[in-house]
């Protein structure tokens, strides 16, 4: 959460005229707005397909207990949010946390605002949880995403599809993306296609997802003018590291999954037929390696950081049929960009690129409309070879990559029909529920993909070889292989690294400190954490690698890491497999960050009160800090800084390890849209290496407050 961007709205009434009014409200009353409106969010406009791009987002970092926090949503929704915006896109609303509510997403019949809120934009986003709710209208456990406080009170936390059943599309709706674990799911993919009424795409995760800065990449790739689909696959592809993550989409028709895209789509279509693409953005395993054998011990690669020179540039260029000399533009995104025709190729400072075909890959040529089976589909084992040649030919098969498998890209043919179904609660009483029937009249491989994985052998001084795993979303090389065998795409040029010689190593912790040390902080310490609302989380197993950071981050090393499989147990008692990427070495982890004081849950406070706020000291080892006698060390490196701020609006209210803070009306007004959510305040702890922490505690105003209110007019539809 490198930014801290909270916008307050004021709220849509019934009035004609500007009207200004004094309220009593307390902290349980619901549907109160913030009194002034932010200059960077307006309320919502735009109703209708009218002609012009609106964005709107919401996002949630902070859930109660026993979930985990998410540092990295704010920047993931946000990130989105101010490239459309720099793009020309009006930014609509941008609501996050208290002010985040799943009312604005659920249909008016069911309690819901959608038609005021996400359906008055052409593209809503959401980043959170995602998680398992009881859907009422179904009768079904389903996933969806899952919203913090300000959700919890209007109206619940769980946005189940029942809650959007045939509500998204009808107003100026085209695209809706879940940055969430798990919400297009093959449980709930049926259930989430019939909320669409005139939606074009809806686009999400099969699968797991990571807590990563999606938005960033999807919103930059929609500025270049990539369609949906090919940004938000786009965006995966860069972003997630994980072992069998896969990222989908529902579209409405299949003119929509070819040619959507900003400044372009085609018509808004209400029947009962759709599609579903399905994208794998995996990696090999991590190989296995003890550290015991190293004697806990692990080599440092330095990366070699050479910028690529324009001659590299157009040799890269080249290698996908660009034509001699296309010149390379560094835009704001700070990535280099050649572009010609159709073809797409991208460059980052220290040489990984992503090059498309825009015409082909996840897309088709213009004018198709049928999803035909190719009369010869192209074998894996082809795919491969064909890969392997273009990489080897050009130059661009590194010789630390490994052939890993051949996977592929489907697009598959839908219909759905509601029936009825019957339940049995537990009280005996049989309910009678809606039902969807969904059936796969044709699934079809669009492209294969040839990914290769990343092991660095080292030889230490005394001992056999070592074959570590370098994971992570910079790690990547793969080629796009089409039927017509033909390749359209690929990512790869991962870093260069240092490793002849002899290498000096770095004391790494056990996994028995590992195991002991991420029950008691998790995710403070995973470089790429989940988003996925489980009630408990078990290590199942544990290994030793390197994990190398996606294109467009600056890198000095790779970072020794434990890689941790997950055994994550969600509210409906299913269960999923995770994996975290936590540093091996203390010196390299974030710093700790824990408020020490008003340990009680949720403390009640009153206005004028003043809050010492008291932070552990991250110098001291963690043994001493009551973590556990085989902690004895301290994370991260000093210096170390203590900034604490007001989690509703960024506010700094001191720095330093131990703070008062006054409690004002203004904290209070601030809170968000509404009072009846908690005060948070945040502590961000930031080593010498740059590396922060964050750690959150809530107070909750036990008092009533008049609030001088004021209130928008009506915005008509048009």
């Amino acid at each position: 959460m490198s930014k801290i961007h909270f916008t307050l709205r004021a709220s849509l009434v019934a009035l004609i005229g500007l009207l200004v009014l004094s309220s009593t409200v307390a902290s349980a009353v619901s549907h109160q707005t913030a009194p002034e409106e932010s200059a960077d969010v307006q309320s919502p406009t735009g109703w209708g397909d009218d002609g012009r791009w609106e964005v709107g987002i919401e996002y949630v970092n902070w859930y109660p207990s026993p979930t985990g926090d998410l540092w990295n949503t704010d920047d993931d929704a946000l990130s989105l949010y101010d490239v459309l915006g720099g793009g020309g896109w009006y930014r609509n609303f941008a609501y996050g946390n208290g002010s985040a509510w799943e009312e604005d997403w659920k249909v008016s019949w069911r309690g819901g605002t959608e038609h005021v809120y996400v359906d008055t934009v052409d593209l809503a986003y959401f980043s959170g949880h995602g998680g398992w709710g009881w859907d009422s209208y179904y009768g079904r456990w389903l996933v969806g995403p899952v919203f913090g406080d300000g959700g919890r009170n209007h109206d619940d936390p769980y946005l189940v599809p029942g809650d959007a059943h045939r509500a998204y599309g009808d107003g100026d709706l085209e695209w809706v993306a879940f940055s969430a674990c798990q919400t297009l799911n093959d449980t709930s993919r049926p259930y989430w296609a019939n909320a669409m009424n005139g939606l074009h795409l809806l686009l999400g995760f099969n699968t797991n997802m990571l807590d990563v800065n999606q938005g960033y990449h999807f919103g930059w790739r929609i500025r270049w003018g990539w369609t949906i689909p090919q940004a938000w696959f786009g965006a995966t592809d860069v972003t997630h590291p994980q072992y069998g993550a896969m990222a989908r989409i529902l579209a409405n028709e299949l003119c929509h999954y070819y040619y959507d895209r900003w400044g372009s789509v085609c018509a808004d279509s209400y029947d009962w037929d759709w599609w579903y693409a399905d994208h794998w953005a995996g990696s090999q395993p991590a190989l296995n390696v003890d550290p015991a054998g190293l004697n806990y011990q692990m080599p440092i690669f330095h990366v070699i950081a050479v910028a690529p020179s324009e001659a590299d540039l157009y040799r890269l260029a080249a290698t996908f049929n660009f034509s001699p000399n296309t010149p390379a533009i560094l835009d704001e995104s700070n990535f280099y960009r050649i572009t010609e025709g159709t073809l797409d190729l991208t460059v980052d400072s220290q040489g990984l690129y992503y090059f498309i075909d825009r015409e082909q890959l996840w897309s088709a040529p213009t004018g198709t409309l049928t999803l035909n089976v190719p009369a010869h589909p192209l074998a894996p084992q082809d795919a491969r070879q064909i890969a392997d040649t273009f990489l080897t030919n050009n130059n661009l098969l590194p010789a630390d990559a490994a052939f890993y498998e051949v996977v592929s890209d489907t697009l598959s043919a839908v219909t759905i029909q509601e029936v009825p179904s019957a339940t049995i609660n537990a009280w005996g009483v049989t309910q009678i529920h809606t039902d969807v029937q969904e059936t796969i009249s044709k699934t079809v491989t669009t492209v294969q993909q040839v990914i290769y994985s990343r092991h660095i052998v080292y030889t230490p001084t005394t001992g056999s070889p070592v074959t570590f795993s370098v994971q992570g979303p910079g790690a990547r090389l793969k080629v796009y292989v089409s039927n017509e065998e033909q390749v359209i795409g690929a990512m790869g040029g991962w870093r260069t690294v240092d490793d002849g010689g002899v290498l000096e190593t770095v004391q790494i912790i056990t996994p028995a400190q590992m195991l002991h040390l991420y029950q008691q902080l998790g995710n403070q310490l995973n470089l790429a954490p989940t988003p996925y609302l489980a009630e408990a989380v078990t290590v199942t197993h544990s290994t030793v690698g390197y994990y190398e950071q996606p294109m467009g981050v600056e890198q000095s090393l790779l970072t020794p890491v434990y890689i941790l499989d997950l055994d994550m147990r969600g509210s409906a008692g299913d269960s999923l497999h995770s994996i975290a990427y936590v540093p091996a070495a203390p010196p390299m982890m974030n710093p700790l960050a824990a408020i020490t004081s008003y340990t009680e849950t949720t403390p009640l406070v009153f206005l004028g009160d003043t809050l010492n706020l008291v932070a552990a000291d991250a110098t001291q080892p963690l043994s001493s800090l009551g973590y556990g006698d085989d902690l004895n060390f301290s994370l991260g490196q000093p210096p170390y800084t203590y900034t604490w701020r007001l989690g509703a609006t960024g506010e700094v209210i001191g720095v330093g390890r131990i703070i008062t803070h006054q409690l004002t009306f203004g904290d209070y007004v601030n809170l968000g849209r509404n009072y009846d959510v908690p005060l948070p305040v945040i502590l961000e702890v930031t080593d010498g290496a740059g590396h922060t922490s964050r750690n959150a505690r809530f107070f909750y105003f036990a008092e009533t407050l008049t609030v001088s209110k004021v209130y928008l007019p009506l915005v008509l539809r048009h």
